[in-house]
């Protein structure tokens, strides 16, 4: 019957159990010192939706979708994660038939065992020679490989595989196993050892074996202090993400109670902690940040990092000890660590230069949450240290006492409206939705020209709405992202309080910040109400015939993803459905579209900061949109038409290109 003697000319293998002792030993208090750092964080309840983490932890944990997103990282991971999955079941199988009896390893289960194991390890062993190759051959440069650190885990590992290898070989050449043939690397293994004596085969398998396992026991107790540590880590930080419709901030506790915001380790919860052990340093997050692509002071990467180094020494850490943040974090000195660790873990310029477009999170193959760590230490900044650009406090001030960022007089809210008789609710209790204009189309003359579009729209296609006119403020989305929840939160009261008394049921806007805010951050503070896009709007009613779209619009159109539409709520269909549909347009797609679309620059409140570092954001937008040959692009988002506009103004192609909201595209089409 097929099988084999587990632990074949092997003498004094009980010594493996006592250096096993050791390396669980090792491993367990390597462990127990992350624990103690993400401990410093705050409490937060994470097992509510288990079925939905658990999916989520298959999917990402498990299959590693995002992984697979880039071919060469795909090749290298996910062949090297399952192969070894698979031994490490084969050797808790054979674990059991050695030292609880099981009899398992005979007949045909042993030699499908047998094939299924070595299948594995030469996945193992592609996996880890192509991760090899990206870092010392190929030299990617997201990875930015430790050398050290590095070279210890790709030794280890294929060490541990090529060992293996040899120790089958040399047992299979030493025995003549006749299942050999179930066994394909290490029947080529032994075919190189033919030939040789009994006596040596003994003594290389038995000194191979003690390598062997020695390497192994080496790899577990070496995992916790190196990059490695996300094998185990990563899984629990998918476990334990961010639920909901596009992962609204976490609310503030403005009692006083607990400092505001992050301004040291125990501002975060544990979990924001945990994600700093779960980091792979893969640089996918940097390398789709628009700031740090545009030579702002900010690397997500290199924040999760420095941050991780921050809770393993503490603010005496010598600034040697840290990887380097990026220029000109130089003003960290003794001084700025007393403050707590900003200007130690990220720079202040860094921390401003946030667009919270969510590209890093998109990228992140093991879903670390950036954008609200970056919002969490703007919040010490602002309700602690009062410290934020100066031109901010000017929009706090206009927000406070008009209800705008624009400061324009709050009476003047409808103006934009005069000639076009428009109804309030007050004026029209009992229509079927509440057109929310928002700031911009209230008080910015470009996006009013939008306001007035998307009423033509909705009167065109007989659709009974309203707007609130002056009794309408400011959804709060740039003062919360900026960082003042005090004004964010009177904000949406007013506006919430204002919403129940005309019970309001369905909402549509034109800015897809006012969308995110009202459908998904308003509901904490407890309004209940659908709210539409208006590209959602205005899809639904083309599909229902409501609206005739007959004269040309001629050209090639660029639908540009918004941040907070596109990869905040999914909405990435519906738009494209509006512009495919108009007469006589050809859309065509840029290289960064849909979730890697590249942001504007004016999300996270950067709409109303002076871009004093590095590229415009907004011209490497335009630039990208340029060469993919279109003449149109059609936005559905207020600030991304402001910043696109500029872009192109500052390139000087406003002959060769214009931009327009998906409304005021569709109602040039009009008959």
């Amino acid at each position: 019957m097929p099988t084999r003697e587990i632990y074949w000319n092997i003498t004094g293998h009980q010594l493996m159990y006592l250096l096993m002792g050791l390396a669980l030993a090792v491993c367990g208090f390597g462990f127990y010192q992350h624990l103690r750092g993400w401990r410093r964080g705050r409490k937060e309840y994470r097992l509510d939706h288990f079925g939905e983490r658990l999916q989520a932890l298959w999917r990402f944990g498990l299959a590693q979708r995002r992984i697979a997103r880039e071919s060469l990282a795909g090749i290298a991971h996910l062949p090297l994660f399952w192969g070894f999955v698979i031994l490490f079941i084969g050797t808790l199988i054979v674990a059991g038939q050695a030292d609880l009896g099981l009899n398992l390893l005979y007949g045909s289960f042993y030699l499908v065992f047998s094939l299924v194991l070595d299948l594995a390890g030469l996945a193992a062993v592609c996996g880890i020679l192509a991760a090899a190759y990206r870092r010392y051959v190929k030299r990617d440069e997201k990875l930015q490989p430790s050398f050290l650190d590095d070279a210890l885990a790709v030794g280890l590992i294929l060490g541990i595989l090529l060992t293996g290898f040899l120790v089958e070989g040399l047992r299979i050449a030493a025995t003549q196993d006749p299942w050999r043939m179930w066994s394909p690397a290490g029947w080529l293994v032994a075919m190189a050892w033919s030939g040789t004596g009994a006596e040596t085969l003994s003594i290389l398998h038995r000194s191979g074996w003690w390598v062997h396992q020695v390497l192994a026991l080496t790899l577990i107790a070496y995992l916790p202090y190196s990059k490695m540590v996300h094998i185990l880590i990563a899984p629990l930080n998918v476990f334990f993400r961010t639920m909901g419709a596009a992962a609204p901030l976490p609310p503030v506790d403005l009692s006083g109670a607990v400092p505001f915001g992050a301004g040291n380790p125990e501002g975060f919860s544990w979990k924001q902690l945990m994600e700093t052990s779960a980091c792979t340093r893969c640089g996918r997050c940097e390398s789709n940040c628009p700031a740090f692509l545009s030579g702002k002071p900010l690397s997500p990467k290199q924040v999760t990092q420095n941050l991780k180094h921050y809770l393993a020494h503490g603010k005496g850490l010598d600034e040697a000890a840290l990887p380097a943040v990026p220029a000109p974090v130089e003003v960290a000195a003794a001084a700025t660590r007393e403050n707590g660790m900003i200007d130690v873990v990220v720079s202040r310029e860094g921390i401003w230069a946030c667009t919270t477009c969510l590209a890093c999170e998109e990228e992140c193959p093991v879903l670390v949450e950036h954008t609200r760590r970056t919002v969490a230490m703007r919040r010490h900044l602002v309700l602690a240290e009062s410290d934020f650009p100066p031109e901010v406090r000017k929009v706090f001030r206009n927000l406070e006492k008009q209800g705008n960022p624009w400061g324009e007089w709050w009476g003047s809210r409808k103006d934009w409206a005069a000639s076009l008789q428009v109804q309030t609710l007050g004026e029209n209790p009992a229509a079927d939705i509440l057109y929310w204009v928002g700031c911009a189309g209230a008080f910015d003359e470009r996006n009013q020209q939008v306001a007035t579009a998307m009423t033509k729209v909705l009167k065109s296609a007989g659709v009974n709405f309203a707007i609130l006119g002056t009794e309408e403020h400011c959804c709060g989305d740039a003062a919360r992202r900026i960082g003042n929840e005090y004004l964010f939160r009177r904000l949406a009261e007013k506006n919430i309080e204002t919403l129940r008394r005309y019970q309001v049921r369905r909402v549509v806007t034109t800015c897809p910040h006012c969308y995110h805010v009202l459908r998904n951050e308003y509901p904490e503070l407890g309004l209940t109400c659908e709210v539409l896009h208006h590209s959602e709007l205005v899809a639904e009613l083309i599909s229902q015939g409501k609206l005739s779209l007959d004269k040309e619009l001629p050209g090639q159109a660029v639908y540009h993803d918004s941040c907070y539409l596109g990869r905040y709520n999914q909405v990435y269909d519906a738009p494209r459905r509006v512009v495919g549909g108009l007469p006589g347009t050809t859309v065509v797609e840029v290289t960064n579209s849909r979730e890697k679309s590249f942001c504007c620059g004016a999300g996270g409140g950067r709409m109303w900061m002076e871009e004093g570092l590095g590229t415009r954001i907004n011209t490497m937008r335009v630039e990208q949109i340029s060469a993919a040959g279109a003449s149109l692009v059609v936005s559905g988002c207020p600030f991304c038409l402001t910043m696109l506009d500029d872009g192109i103004k500052t390139m000087q192609a406003e002959g060769s290109m214009a931009a327009l909201d998906l409304v005021e595209a569709v109602a040039k089409t009009l008959s």
